[in-house]
């Protein structure tokens, strides 16, 4: 099942779409510190099949011409942090 390596999300509902990692080094490597400031990453990480999802992304990222597919546009970089409530409520639980 496709997630969201930053937040953790798997729902692909609410308009929210999902996008691989770049397969130029240097955007990658973009991706890679947004992703290792707000999670972290496990060692030996593929990102062939990583991904984040649409929510890490400003609006002007978006290519929306086509009707069928929402892509990013060229030097993307992710920049919102989104955290999700289900695990915001239990680290206050144990706090």
């Amino acid at each position: 099942m496709v997630h969201c390596q930053a937040c953790g999300i798997t729902a692909r509902n609410y308009g929210i779409t999902f996008h691989r990692f770049p397969k130029n080094e240097n955007k990658k490597c973009a991706w890679i510190d947004f992703v290792k400031k707000h999670k972290g990453l496990h060692e030996g990480q593929n990102f062939k099949c990583t991904t984040l999802c649409s929510q890490h992304f400003e609006e002007s990222c978006f290519d929306k011409t086509s009707a069928m597919k929402v892509r990013l546009k060229p030097f993307s970089v992710p920049t919102i942090h989104v955290s999700r409530s289900k695990y915001l409520t239990l680290s206050l639980h144990y706090c």
